[in-house]
């Protein structure tokens, strides 16, 4: 089995931790996520501060060969782009390290391991149901709008991976899950309401998102509410529509 790693240089007194992870990451670490991907917390230095390592489901086989010879590993992909955000000024969690196994010529397994953020997650905060943080709202539509405003398009902008902390004037907020985020020069009007659509489900909030972005961007609010619901409805037929067919399959 051949292994990749790459260990940011701050972190270098974990490689010992670091290189024997696929043998112990099974076993060993708390659980604070398991469904498609696992991701569990370490503490592996001395003053037993936490750090995330998150284990990447193994790729179905022709996913196994674009991983392997024409696209970047989601590992290798979270831990390039997590300082890539940092010097762009987007809070995210630091990346210590990526690991990739391979089998049989082809990726296996793959490990990004990252700095531990305390944070709450936006959905947390706000779930829109009861009542809408407008403060809050007003903030966060703000930071989408930095966010495009640099060129950045979170491949999965929903509020679970936007975290923040509301205890400091303005809130701040940090970015997870990016691996299938894209760094432009120019982000078209399209690629921006796609963005939009994907922060919420719930109608009042993501009309109330949307809003605040439209007066913060120099948009019509109305108009582009009826863009990002419009998409909005699209997106939930089209995601049935699929849940449809992989039951027929089952």
């Amino acid at each position: 089995m051949k292994q990749h790693i790459r260990i940011n240089e701050k972190y270098s007194d974990l490689t010992a931790f670091i290189e024997a992870l696929p043998s112990r990451f099974s076993e060993e670490g708390n659980t604070i996520y398991d469904a498609r991907n696992r991701v569990k917390i370490f503490h592996p230095t001395p003053d037993g501060a936490p750090i995330v390592v998150k284990s990447y489901r193994i790729p179905r086989l022709f996913q196994r060969v674009v991983y392997t010879f024409f696209r970047k590993s989601k590992a290798l992909r979270a831990y390039e782009y997590a300082s890539r955000l940092i010097s762009s000024g987007i809070r995210t969690p630091e990346g210590i390290a990526c690991i990739e196994l391979y089998r049989g010529g082809l990726l296996a397994e793959s490990y990004f391991i990252s700095a531990f953020t305390p944070l709450e997650s936006l959905h947390d905060k706000m779930d829109g149901k009861t009542r809408i943080d407008l403060p809050l709202v007003k903030s966060t539509a703000a930071f989408i709008a930095t966010l495009h405003d640099r060129g950045i398009l979170h491949g999965d902008p929903n509020l679970t991976n936007i975290l923040v902390d509301t205890s400091v004037n303005p809130p701040v907020f940090e970015l997870i899950d990016t691996n299938r985020s894209k760094f432009k020069k120019h982000l078209s009007h399209s690629e921006i309401i796609t963005n939009l659509v994907r922060l919420t489900h719930i109608r009042p909030l993501s009309e109330a998102l949307t809003r605040e972005y439209a007066l913060l961007t120099g948009r019509n609010p109305e108009s582009t509410i009826r863009e990002v619901q419009k998409g909005l409805e699209h997106f939930e037929r089209s995601r049935r529509i699929r849940h449809r067919i992989k039951d027929i399959f089952k």
